[in-house]
């Protein structure tokens, strides 16, 4: 996430080695209330969980991955944990 300003507030690092193919799955999803942004998070396809989440002002959460273990258990670890 940046400000409007291009100040980098939240950075995320995954190391996959398949990253074109996320790019085309990346999905970007603002929470709305009132006509104001409460949330922006992002997940990858049909995921029902997010890897970044962003609370504006507040706070941001994120999943990392740093290449350890097979590419099964990382996509278990996407769709699971």
């Amino acid at each position: 996430a940046q400000t409007a300003s291009g100040e980098i507030i939240h950075g995320r690092n995954l190391d996959y080695s398949f990253t074109s193919t996320l790019q085309s799955l990346a999905i970007v999803v603002d929470f709305v209330r009132n006509n104001d942004t409460k949330f922006t998070a992002v997940t990858f396809g049909p995921n029902p969980t997010f890897n970044t989440g962003v609370r504006y002002g507040m706070f941001s959460v994120t999943q990392d991955e740093r290449d350890r273990g097979n590419m099964y258990r990382n996509w278990f670890d996407i769709a699971v944990l």
